[in-house]
């Protein structure tokens, strides 16, 4: 089992999160077109970017081989978070044999992910 945890100052990312050319880095189409009717929440782009940076710590700490554009923390059917991973990420992952969960909290002024990486069976 591997974790991985991450926080973000709202009023820092704030900054960047309002530029198309980051936001563009960061996201892929799928969060993209989430976040469309969520109206670019600074808190959710916050929360996204929060549980990549945990995943790729989980996954062992440095961002080499593990692409934010590979990574989509999206939300199923009841509104519960959880991260897809494509490419080269997804072949990583694989080959650790992991599954993946995640859980955020917030607050008014940061939000946190962290990130579990873990073998069935």
């Amino acid at each position: 089992m591997n974790i991985g945890i991450h926080t973000i100052d709202y009023e820092h990312f704030k900054k960047v999160a309002v530029n198309p050319k980051f936001r563009s880095k960061i996201l892929t189409s799928r969060e993209m077109k989430f976040l469309m009717g969520k109206g670019f929440s600074t808190r959710i782009i916050a929360e996204m970017y929060c549980a990549k940076i945990a995943f790729i710590k989980a996954m062992g700490g440095t961002v080499s081989g593990c692409k934010m554009d590979e990574i989509s923390v999206l939300q199923d059917w009841a509104g519960l978070s959880y991260i897809a991973v494509s490419g080269r990420t997804k072949i990583r992952l694989d080959a650790k044999g992991c599954k993946v969960t995640c859980s955020f909290t917030y607050s008014k002024l940061s939000a946190t992910a962290v990130v579990v990486l873990y073998t069935t069976g």
